[in-house]
């Protein structure tokens, strides 16, 4: 069942996180980072919920400094039993079809 989105973000951080760790406050970033994600959390389970459909029962995030990663993972309200529409997506609906032909 598709029940979880990850997204994973690269070359994330800004000048002055990266300036930050680079003088070896990497826990100032972490706590300026969850105070972010804390402060956005309505809005990211949102944007996820219109764009699928699904109630978002989680979301968590981390960053790793080196490489500079972030990751966003939002899991989803199971779908009803028998509810399989919901988990078609539209790109792959979009996939099967050939357009049409073009001569």
């Amino acid at each position: 069942m598709n029940d979880t989105i990850v997204s994973i973000l690269r070359g994330g951080f800004t000048r002055v996180e990266r300036t930050l760790l680079d003088t070896g406050q990497v826990e100032s970033v972490y706590q300026m980072r969850r105070s972010f994600q804390q402060a956005m959390e309505d809005e990211f389970r949102q944007v996820v919920e219109e764009a699928t459909g699904r109630k978002v029962i989680a979301y968590m995030s981390s960053i790793h400094v080196d490489p500079d990663l972030a990751v966003e993972l939002f899991v989803l309200e199971p779908l009803e039993v028998g509810d399989e529409s919901a988990s078609d997506s539209p790109d792959q609906d979009a996939a099967s079809t050939d357009g049409g032909d073009p001569g």
